[in-house]
């Protein structure tokens, strides 16, 4: 039992070590995820608000500020840097002429900037807008004394530019999915550690009741050792009594045979002798 337990402790020290490493690591991953959580949700943070807000903007956008816009035989150089950011985004050529073309359907083109898939701008076409709304003169409030409509369209390019954190999210989806699985092989490691230390915990129960009947019976053994001792001096002491009594016990045998007539003597002598002092 004894060799048995220490095979098992052994066994379970190599696993929990192993199991420690594989905590450490996920541990490791764990930051490293909350990490690019937290960036991503930083980033979202300061989309968000943006976006909504932008969005919000060309709700309030009419077909008559839309056709306003492309009125403009000459425009503003600050609203042709717009538009053609818009039509960077809509992937058509960036320039005035494209984005009359575009806007002459006003619906359609406030439609497909409302429904524009944020979340499919490629890191190639992030770096390009870049160059647009990294220009001093695209700030939406420079551009509204040109244009209210030209504000709405630039609060939108800025607001797609910040949304713009795929790269981060794919990221993300790839460190959860990694710890996904990490998590799993450590819960089976612990698992099979608890099925060790459970088996252990057994042997050692086993082994204390195992000892505490080694301790009775040890004990059992000296009472039973002491009796017997004093069990052989008794026997010891009666062993010249048996002499003696071997012998009294033929007188006894003898006296047994006169045991009558002794009897009927000694009625005699009462009955006849008993009266006299």
């Amino acid at each position: 039992m004894v060799e048995d337990l220490e095979i098992q402790s052994k066994d379970a020290a190599e696993i929990e070590k192993t199991t420690a490493i594989e905590e450490a690591a996920s541990k490791k991953i764990y930051t490293e995820v909350m990490a690019i959580k937290s960036e991503c949700e930083a980033i979202l943070g300061e989309a968000m608000p943006a976006l909504n807000k932008a969005l919000a903007a060309l709700d309030t956008l009419d077909k008559k500020d839309i056709v306003e816009m492309k009125m403009y035989t000459t425009p503003p150089e600050d609203l042709v840097l717009v538009l053609s950011a818009v039509m960077l985004l809509l992937g058509k050529a960036e320039n005035w002429d494209t984005a009359k073309k575009e806007m002459n359907n006003p619906a359609a083109f406030i439609s497909s900037l409302q429904t524009y898939n944020k979340d499919s701008i490629k890191p190639k076409l992030h770096k390009a807008i870049k160059s647009y709304t990294g220009n001093p003169r695209f700030k939406p409030e420079d551009i509204k004394k040109k244009s209210a409509a030209g504000e709405s369209l630039c609060m939108w390019v800025h607001a797609m530019d910040k949304k713009i954190v795929t790269p981060k999210e794919e990221a993300l989806a790839v460190a959860e999915k990694q710890l996904t699985a990490a998590q799993a092989d450590l819960k089976g490691k612990q698992q099979a550690l608890q099925l060790v230390r459970d088996k252990i915990n057994r042997l050692q129960n086993n082994y204390k009741a195992q000892q505490q009947m080694l301790e009775d019976l040890n004990r059992q053994k000296e009472t039973t050792e002491i009796q017997l001792m004093r069990a052989g001096k008794l026997v010891g002491g009666l062993k010249d009594e048996s002499v003696r009594w071997g012998l009294a016990i033929k007188g006894l045998e003898k006296e047994l045979v006169n045991l009558m007539g002794n009897t009927i003597l000694a009625a005699g002598y009462v009955s006849y002798v008993g009266t006299f002092t």
